[in-house]
């Protein structure tokens, strides 16, 4: 194991776990890179252990008092309060009141009347045609203009199929035009 200089930091700090310190003593004994990393910090570590000409605490209360007196009052009165909103946010909202605006006002603008007749709106039609295979294609090309296609249900004419001999696999064979099939 090689340590890096967190680990070397931790042991410095005695935060090391117990099971790992035989290996780093090994290690800073045995490696010089590693030695010369753990010197380093304890040479970094001797130079913050210096005593501070001044009381940490008194700062701090000091520095608590200044911040105190230099802090705004709480302003009195609903329209004296400033509330930060983020612009983002601010124009999100003003992007949701402008598409509920225009959504009522669409709704209530009348609608023209399309090519739908009054009595299909809203409601399911069920109709049936009978066509030939030729007028097929007509049918729905027209529904398809009229806007009226929805779910079509083409009924084939009823018919019995029987099945003759059994299937065969075929290979594919090799056609003019150099297609399979």
């Amino acid at each position: 194991m090689r340590p890096d200089a967190m680990v070397l930091s931790a042991y410095l700090d005695g935060e090391a776990p117990e099971r790992f310190v035989p290996e780093i003593e090994t290690a800073i004994e045995r490696d010089p890179d590693v030695r010369a990393t753990y010197e380093r910090l304890l040479a970094l570590r001797s130079r913050l252990d210096v005593d501070l000409p001044f009381d940490v605490a008194e700062s701090s209360r000091r520095s608590w008092n200044a911040l105190m007196r230099e802090a705004p009052g709480p302003k009195h009165g609903i329209w004296r309060r400033r509330v930060a909103v983020p612009l983002p946010l601010l124009a999100a909202a003003a992007a949701v009141v402008v598409v509920l605006i225009g959504a009522l006002l669409w709704s209530a603008l009348p609608q023209p009347e399309g090519p739908t007749p009054q009595f299909a709106r809203g409601s399911d039609i069920d109709l049936t045609f009978r066509v030939d295979g030729t007028d097929m294609e007509r049918v729905l090309q027209w529904l398809v203009d009229k806007n009226m296609l929805g779910e079509v249900n083409i009924q084939l004419p009823e018919q019995r199929f029987q099945i003759v001999g059994e299937p065969v696999f075929v290979r594919p064979a090799q056609y003019e035009g150099g297609q399979l099939r």
